[in-house]
């Protein structure tokens, strides 16, 4: 790592953290296909570190060259990843304003036991409760075209960093997408999904 880490564990993730020996590997350039495919990695940071949904700030900082776009990673399709400091682009994700539907809607609570959440509000906690809106500068994937070519941004709002890639990507880069209800919410893995 080539940068300070914050605290861990901590409020928003229960986890240690520790030295890993990973190799990843993705194209060197990405085929843009704009079919849309969920991923269980979506990408890596400039360091190596596997993004999950959330933005170090220490990372930001140590790339930051003062421009409004930060490249801090690649992404498993082969496209870059940046941030923007200034939140020059936004996120298409909103907050569904419909109740939450479905017949027996239940969902895993981090101590295993069920909610009943059918006709409840979406506040976020699940990623069910997030519907693309083609509001923001970025697409679903939040992806968009950057000096000609295509790229990710990671934001500050849902869904932080992509959970699918619009490009070509092998199935030992990004694997499939993690199963309904795997996760702990915004912070440290994809929020689960309210099956109903």
């Amino acid at each position: 790592m080539d940068h300070e880490t914050g605290e861990f564990p901590n409020g928003g993730n229960p986890n240690t953290i520790a030295a890993q020996d990973l190799i990843w590997e993705f194209p060197a350039t990405g085929e843009y296909t704009g079919n849309a495919a969920g991923v269980r990695t979506s990408g890596v940071a400039v360091n190596g570190v596997k993004f999950e949904p959330g933005i170090s700030e220490l990372l930001v900082d140590a790339y930051d060259a003062g421009e409004d776009l930060v490249h801090i990673g690649f992404a498993a399709d082969g496209f870059l990843m940046y941030y923007s400091p200034s939140a020059a682009y936004s996120s298409g994700w909103e907050l569904d304003t419909e109740a939450r539907a479905g017949t027996g809607c239940v969902a895993s609570g981090p101590d295993g036991t069920t909610i009943d959440v059918e006709g409840s509000t979406a506040d976020g906690t699940y990623g069910s409760d997030w519907v693309f809106t083609d509001a923001g500068e970025l697409d679903e994937c939040n992806g968009t075209t950057i000096d000609g070519e295509y790229a990710y941004v990671v934001t500050d709002s849902y869904p932080f960093v992509s959970r699918c890639l619009n490009g070509e990507v092998s199935a030992e880069a990004g694997g499939p997408p993690p199963a309904a209800g795997v996760g702990a919410g915004q912070q440290g893995g994809p929020p689960p999904t309210a099956v109903g």
